[in-house]
């Protein structure tokens, strides 16, 4: 099973294809169901997995490689759509007539 939240991790001298397959090797030995998908012109690797990010870094420096960023991706905000619950709560009072009233 993959991790909830995916984690990006900045790799610098990660250069071609041969680097891609030694991180993912090393990823999935770590863990077998790890996702991994790596973009060589930003340097990023985001790693879908069970395992801790520090778990994770370790495994990608082990395998000789240097990484200068760790970050996990936030899947939804919890506080995403309060304004727009306030709004719609506004909304429903004009539509119902309890709308405060204007000056």
């Amino acid at each position: 099973m993959a991790h909830s939240t995916p984690m990006q991790f900045i790799v610098s001298d990660m250069d071609c294809q041969g680097c891609v397959a030694s991180i993912t090797e090393a990823v999935k030995r770590l863990d077998t169901q790890a996702s991994v998908t790596a973009d060589l012109a930003t340097k990023q690797v985001v790693v879908g997995s069970d395992q801790e990010s520090d778990a994770i870094t370790h495994a990608i420096e082990s395998a000789g490689f240097t990484v200068e960023g760790v970050s996990l991706f936030a899947l939804a905000d919890p506080h995403a759509g309060e304004h727009g619950k306030q709004h719609d709560q506004q909304d429903d009072e004009h539509d119902n007539g309890n709308a405060p009233a204007q000056h």
